[in-house]
């Protein structure tokens, strides 16, 4: 593992530890729990109000944390949650890591907003009449940052 110490989600009792060492601040109890939760937990979410070129997407977010943003990421085709983890990680002048995020497959997106638990709506526009969309949500906030999982398909 790269030198690293291995603890177990439910942490390293002293006996297995053996009083060797201190946990380091991040893997104390209350924190490890924190290891193996999202940062966000999105509900459902689908259309709503679809005209031929326009359409609502109705997103419910279960829990977020102070100061939730979000910007929904839309598309003919699904262009995965994991594009954020591909993108290059360094940015040449005046490009920003959502211009990256976007050259590597999502073209379209709404303006970033305000999210909180509950209801959200985005609005799509410029639509191509009789074509399947796409489209994920990406939180971030004080706390984290969290793609939903599953597409939505409108």
């Amino acid at each position: 593992m790269g030198g690293m110490a291995h603890y177990a989600k439910e942490g390293v009792s002293a006996e297995r530890n053996q009083g060797k060492e201190a946990f380091p601040v991040y893997l104390q109890p209350e924190k490890a729990k924190g290891l193996f939760e999202l940062p966000v937990t999105f509900g459902e979410k689908k259309a709503s109000q679809v005209t031929q070129t326009a359409a609502t997407i109705d997103y419910h977010i279960v829990a977020t944390g102070a100061h939730s943003t979000g910007i929904l990421y839309y598309g003919t085709s699904d262009a995965n949650a994991f594009i954020a983890s591909t993108a290059p990680q360094t940015s040449a002048p005046g490009e920003s890591f959502q211009h990256n995020i976007l050259s590597n497959g999502w073209k379209t997106w709404t303006p970033e907003q305000d999210v909180k638990a509950g209801l959200n709506q985005f609005k799509l526009a410029n639509l191509t009449p009789n074509t399947i969309y796409y489209f994920r949500l990406y939180v971030v906030h004080d706390d984290g940052r969290s793609w939903d999982y599953t597409p939505g398909k409108s």
